[in-house]
């Protein structure tokens, strides 16, 4: 009798592994991916979209909260909220509006405003992969757009602005 108990508990948390994976991934296919929106932003400018990505840095300042979901692609895109920051690693299913939330020249930054979201599972967040130097990322600056990398070089002078890096170098 005790190990047909034992079998049973392993066949639910197996079959529980299972329909958690599937619902993850249901939830993907539904979902518009941040590098889709960051690709083409004037096509989602003040949509609504839902996306499904994990969270790879927060940040809470006085009663805003700013987060970075990431793709599968190492896409990431800010999104802003009321509400208190989830934890790195957590997978989002986040609904909101794409907002224009700065304009310099040509360059803008988008991101969403988060009106609900719902934790769908955690995993180990990806580092960056591309390691760049700075005048590499002055040069192709579009290139990189909402990329994960790593910059080297001196920098003299810096600020951050909802997530993105404003430098002075040599």
């Amino acid at each position: 009798m005790g190990w047909q108990r034992s079998v049973l508990a392993v066949v639910v948390v197996a079959f529980l592994a299972i329909v958690e994976r599937i619902y993850i991934q249901r939830t993907k296919v539904f979902a518009t991916k941040p590098s889709a929106i960051i690709k083409n932003p004037d096509k989602f400018s003040n949509k609504t979209v839902i996306l499904s990505s994990q969270v790879i840095s927060a940040l809470s300042v006085s009663e805003v909260g700013i987060y970075l979901l990431q793709d599968e692609t190492g896409s990431a895109i800010t999104v802003a909220t009321q509400r208190e920051t989830p934890d790195v690693g957590v997978i989002l299913r986040v609904k909101g509006r794409v907002r224009k939330a700065l304009q310099v020249s040509a360059a803008g930054l988008i991101g969403v405003e988060e009106w609900e979201r719902r934790q769908i599972g955690f995993g180990e967040v990806k580092k960056p992969m591309k390691v760049l130097s700075i005048g590499q990322i002055r040069d192709e600056a579009a290139k990189y757009n909402g990329q994960p990398v790593l910059v080297e070089g001196e920098v003299v002078e810096g600020a951050d602005i909802l997530g993105v890096g404003l430098l002075h170098h040599r």
